[in-house]
C-alpha cells in the first residue's frame, strides 16, 4: 500500500487560509503526521485556540520568520521532535541561534518519547517543556495556559466525536504499519532503510493510537520503536519478530 500524498502549502498561504477567529493566530504546531495535526487542531478548537499547522520544521521556521516580519509573531511553538526535512530539535536550535529567546518564543516538544536522555536533549536544545502523545484535552489546555495564558478561552466546547474520515485514515495507517512491519520481519537480513521505515511508522502510531482509544497499541508502538533504536544490526531480525508479536497482541491487526 502506497503512502498518501499530501499537498504542501506555502507558509503565507497556510496562514491566510485559516478562518478568522477574532484574533491573530499566535500558536504554531510543527507536525508531519496529518492525523496528529488534525487531532491537535480539534483539541485546540475545543479550548478556543486558533492553531496554525506546519508540515515540517523547515516550513515552521519560515512561517515564524515571516510572521515576525509582519508584526504578528507567534508566541508559542509546539514542535514534533521527529520530523522529515527539519526535526523539532534542530528547528529549536536554529530559532535560538537566530535570536528567538525562550521568553519571546517558548517551544514545547510534542513527543511520544519517554526516555530521559531524549527529553534531556530537547531541553538542552532550547525547549522549555514537553507534551506527551497522545495529547489529551486537559494536558493541551494546561500547557497552553502555562506558556501562553493570553490565548486561552476558559469556556470549553463540548467533546465532539472523531469524524468518520479521521477514523478511516487511522484504520488505513494501521494497515500500512502492519504491512511494512510484516515485510521487514520476513526479510532475511533487514537493512537500515527498512528499520528506519518501520521506526517511522511506529513513531506515528504511538502518537495517534491513544486518541482512538487504543492505549495498549500506543504503548506497544512506543516500546517497539525504542527496541529498534537500541538494537544492533545483528539483532534487527529478532527485534522485528518481537515487535510483530507485541503489536498484534496490542490490536494492530484489528
Amino acid at each position: 500500500m502506497g503512502r498518501a500524498q499530501t499537498k504542501t502549502q506555502s507558509p503565507q498561504a497556510t496562514c491566510e487560509s485559516l478562518p478568522s477567529q477574532g484574533f491573530a493566530p499566535r500558536v504554531l504546531l510543527a507536525e508531519d503526521n496529518p492525523i496528529v495535526g488534525e487531532l491537535m487542531s480539534m483539541v485546540a478548537r475545543r479550548t478556543g485556540i486558533h492553531l496554525v499547522h506546519a508540515d515540517n520544521g523547515q516550513e515552521a521556521y519560515e512561517m515564524i520568520l515571516a510572521k515576525k516580519a509582519q508584526g504578528e509573531p507567534f508566541t508559542l511553538l509546539l514542535a514534533d521532535a521527529m520530523m522529515p526535512v527539519l526535526g523539532g530539535v534542530e528547528l529549536t536550535r536554529r530559532l535560538r541561534a537566530h535570536g528567538f529567546s525562550p521568553e519571546e518564543l517558548p517551544i514545547i516538544a510534542v513527543t511520544a518519547a519517554t526516555a530521559q536522555d531524549e527529553l534531556r536533549e530537547y531541553m538542552q536544545a532550547g525547549m522549555q517543556a514537553y507534551l506527551a502523545k497522545p495529547v489529551s484535552l486537559a494536558d493541551f489546555s494546561a500547557t497552553i495556559e502555562a506558556w501562553n495564558p493570553s490565548e486561552v478561552r476558559h469556556v470549553l466546547a463540548p467533546n465532539q466525536p472523531l469524524s468518520a474520515s479521521l477514523r478511516l485514515r487511522y484504520k488505513l495507517r494501521k494497515a500500512e504499519t502492519i504491512e511494512i512491519l510484516e515485510a521487514a520481519a520476513k526479510a532475511k537480513e533487514p537493512d537500515i532503510a527498512a528499520i528506519s521505515q518501520v521506526r517511522h511508522m511506529l513513531h506515528r502510531l504511538a502518537g495517534t493510537a491513544g486518541s482512538f482509544g487504543e492505549q495498549d497499541l500506543s504503548r506497544a508502538s512506543a516500546r517497539c520503536e525504542t527496541m529498534l533504536i537500541e538494537a544492533t544490526p545483528d539483532e534487527f531480525g529478532l527485534r522485528l519478530q518481537e515487535c510483530l508479536k507485541l503489536m498484534n497482541e496490542a490490536g494492530l491487526a484489528s
